[in-house]
């Protein structure tokens, strides 16, 4: 019970932490500094820009926190993966997983290489994490389909099983009509 509590706050803290970092960011750089452009030089008596001011002060300590709160959410679901190992290990939970935290991991990492390793600007930032994003994604998802979710494999089968009835029908013989082609 404990463990279930301290994860769902876990989970509330960084989609809260979340979504005030993007809101903070969004308003500072997306409509004071356009539209203020001298507020901050007047706020803080210094030659610094809002944007500026927000990468020195806010931006790094937000997604730090925020990074570590991604962590936690991961130990949580490594938790319940052990908590549930006996059903999960029927349906073959670690590329479905993996795979997906590849997918993140490499995106956000990227990002941070792009920005704090060579040093780019936004828009170049942008530009290369996008080209980047394009020519990994389609590998990613073909090993994804791959590994993860392989065709034919019995991890379909026990999920079947497991469905719960629906309407007095069989979840086998509702997913063998859902399955079967359309007659025209």
């Amino acid at each position: 019970k404990a463990f279930q509590k301290m994860s769902l706050s876990g989970v509330q803290a960084w989609v809260f932490i979340l979504l005030i970092a993007n809101i903070s960011e969004i308003w500072v750089k997306g409509v004071i500094a356009p539209n203020l452009p001298t507020l901050c030089f007047w706020l803080y008596k210094d030659c610094v820009s809002c944007n500026d001011w927000y990468n020195l002060h806010i931006y790094n300590v937000s997604q730090g926190i925020i990074y570590i709160l991604c962590s936690f959410a991961l130990l949580f679901v490594v938790a319940f993966e052990r908590v549930f190992q006996d059903y999960l290990h029927q349906i073959e939970p670690y590329y479905k997983f993996w795979g997906v935290k590849c997918v993140v991991t490499v995106t956000y990492f990227q990002w941070l290489v792009f920005k704090y390793c060579l040093r780019m600007d936004d828009r170049t930032i942008y530009l290369w994490h996008s080209l980047t994003c394009t020519l990994e994604m389609p590998l990613l998802c073909v090993m994804h389909a791959t590994y993860a979710y392989p065709y034919g494999k019995p991890w379909v089968d026990h999920l079947i099983q497991e469905m719960p009835d629906t309407a007095g029908e069989s979840s086998t013989s509702a997913h063998a009509v859902a399955l079967s082609p359309v007659d025209a």
